[in-house]
């Protein structure tokens, strides 16, 4: 499950999707941007549904159209038919990373893998003696922790946000309805993923 996004429009934000005018928006991000000041993390779409800039089903499709776009630009989920996909949309979750967030960590049990949509991530690992050996640098459209999978969720590396990043989110548990709904998935996935499995156990790098 590993590659790059192909093309920008994967990466398109939440407010390309929304019809509300490029002032409105300007003015809302001005505003998250202050909130944030504060201390108070809010959302784009949560402060548009707010000032009732836009309604909430109008924000529900949005944030599903944007998913079905990552989707289709990560090079396992490229070119399902749209039940697949539009199936899958529903086993995915949206997670962010601030630059610094360590979201995977050594020797933790995980239970998800990610997808980054947008950023870059370092996978490293930390030794006795607190020192960290980068180990890859993870790119958009690349998997990240799928390796836990095959291994009861045990990571043996860590993964930090090298700058704000967005993810894909899908459950260990999610994935094995993914294979169900969308068959070629696992097709394209499995063998690739045991490759890896191989190359992770000989080299370390396995998260």
């Amino acid at each position: 499950m590993n590659g790059h996004i192909g093309d920008s429009t994967g990466a398109r934000k939440i407010g390309e999707y929304l019809d509300c005018g490029a002032d409105v928006l300007a003015s809302t991000l001005t505003h998250q941007r202050h909130l944030a000041s504060q201390g108070r993390h809010k959302r784009l779409g949560e402060l548009l549904v707010e000032v009732q800039t836009v309604s909430q089903k109008a924000l529900l499709a949005a944030i599903h159209a944007q998913r079905l776009d990552r989707l289709r630009h990560c090079p396992v989920f490229s070119g399902l038919p749209d039940d697949e996909l539009d199936a899958t949309c529903g086993l995915v979750q949206e997670m962010s990373a601030a630059a610094g967030d360590e979201f995977i960590h050594q020797d933790d049990r995980g239970h998800s893998l990610y997808v980054l949509v947008v950023g870059r991530a370092l996978v490293f690992r930390r030794e006795e003696d607190g020192e960290d050996i980068p180990l890859s640098i993870i790119e958009p459209g690349e998997c990240i922790g799928e390796m836990g999978y095959f291994s009861n969720g045990k990571r043996s590396a860590s993964v930090r946000a090298l700058v704000d990043s967005q993810l894909l989110q899908i459950y260990y548990t999610s994935l094995e309805r993914i294979f169900e709904v969308a068959p070629r998935v696992a097709k394209r996935s499995c063998p690739e993923l045991c490759g890896k499995r191989e190359m992770a156990h000989s080299s370390g790098g396995e998260v």
